[in-house]
């Protein structure tokens, strides 16, 4: 498994079968296995250090893992 944020690398890797995930997928990982437990701080944190984050994926998971 690949990590990528890049939409273009994204789509190739996706083109050539590869499983990939973003920041945010590494992220909700470890929350799910209990080693990140402020998964909304974190996500907060990364945001207003200037790391760009769609607002509809970080809403998603929030509502659903947060």
């Amino acid at each position: 498994m690949g990590i990528l944020d890049d939409l273009a690398a994204r789509n190739v890797a996706a083109e050539l079968g590869l499983n990939v995930t973003g920041t945010l997928g590494v992220l909700l990982a470890a929350h799910k296995k209990g080693m990140l437990t402020d998964l909304q701080h974190t996500i907060t944190g990364l945001a207003n250090s200037g790391f760009r984050l769609s607002d509809a994926v970080v809403a998603s998971i929030l509502k659903s893992f947060g």
